[in-house]
């Protein structure tokens, strides 16, 4: 969760990134939209044999860009 100026950044369990505006003075809006974002291919994760764990954070630049990272761990299949 990344708090900017009046902007609220939320990553939610399912890796989306839910952005609700505090600026207005009913309460908050929600600004959310959908951002197509890289999926490991079928055949990355079936050359792993274990997997390990996963781990997401979210940043925000001072222009108000998000970045997101999603790290993924797997077990060497050789």
């Amino acid at each position: 969760m990344v708090l900017k100026g009046e902007i609220l950044y939320i990553l939610t369990p399912g890796s989306y990134i839910r952005t609700l505006d505090f600026s207005g003075q009913d309460g908050f809006k929600d600004v959310s939209y959908m951002v197509p974002m890289y999926q490991p291919t079928l055949t990355e994760r079936q050359q792993a044999t274990k997997f390990i764990s996963q781990s997401e954070k979210i940043a925000v630049t001072r222009s108000g860009e998000v970045l997101m990272v999603d790290i993924l761990v797997y077990e060497d299949a050789a």
